[in-house]
């Protein structure tokens, strides 16, 4: 006789770029395992992995997780997070006068939802020449860095690169033209005559991509007001 099947609570959310609603379910202990060796081994592609992995076990709909952009991913891992571990996160944050280290409990039912404006990803760049960039996605998260120079070492020609593999295609007048069906060696030929204020539009739109993000206020017994702001999923739960 096989053991009985334990049954699983479902829940559902909002995706913040469509509107769409998808159904979940919290955390198990295979998921909770996966969480714990990604984050001991302190490997980003391993953390990586672990977050599409759990992503595609809990979420219950049929979702290409490899496909989803990043404010999508981070809205639905926090509910997911929420629904396992509780509406209240623990954290640790050192006073930025004093250095004393502060409990202090947050609550993730009260973090909204990343907003997306319409079209903010189409970058004008003169009166009739339009680029479409991508949101990012978990596949594309390493070209993100690059583009936000997050390592020092990276070259410009990695950095141009990045942004190239990240544009769905230019529009000029009437006319579109999708970067699949051009040569490489054409596409940053046509970056590089773009002015430093054309790029700086287009590097803008990387560097602000809406995420969850939360304002933390306290007072410590020094006496000091201490106000910062969390941003993204790594930094509260990676």
């Amino acid at each position: 006789m096989s053991l009985p099947k334990i049954q699983h609570p479902i829940y559902s959310t909002i995706l913040p770029s469509t509107g769409k609603k998808i159904n979940f379910r919290g955390f198990l202990s295979k998921e909770e395992k996966l969480l714990l060796l990604a984050n001991q081994s302190q490997e980003p592609e391993q953390l990586v992995m672990a977050l599409k992995q759990i992503l595609t076990n809990c979420i219950i709909d049929k979702i290409d997780v490899d496909k989803m952009i990043m404010p999508d991913v981070e809205f639905v891992y926090l509910q997911i997070i929420t629904k396992s571990i509780g509406e209240e996160l623990d954290l640790v944050i050192t006073c930025g006068e004093c250095k004393e280290e502060i409990n202090y409990r947050l609550a993730l039912n009260n973090i909204a939802a990343p907003k997306l404006i319409k079209k903010a990803n189409v970058i004008k760049i003169s009166d009739n020449l339009f680029l479409t960039l991508k949101y990012p996605t978990i596949d594309t998260l390493d070209d993100l860095d690059i583009i936000n120079e997050t390592n020092e070492t990276q070259t410009t020609e990695n950095i141009f690169a990045a942004i190239v593999r990240n544009v769905e295609c230019i529009t000029f007048g009437e006319e579109t033209f999708h970067l699949v069906d051009q040569s490489i060696d054409e596409i940053l030929a046509w970056f590089d005559d773009l002015s430093g204020k054309q790029l700086k539009l287009i590097t803008d739109f990387f560097k602000n991509i809406p995420t969850i993000e939360e304002l933390i206020e306290f007072d410590c017994k020094c006496g000091h007001h201490n106000t910062f702001r969390i941003r993204g999923i790594s930094e509260l739960f990676m």
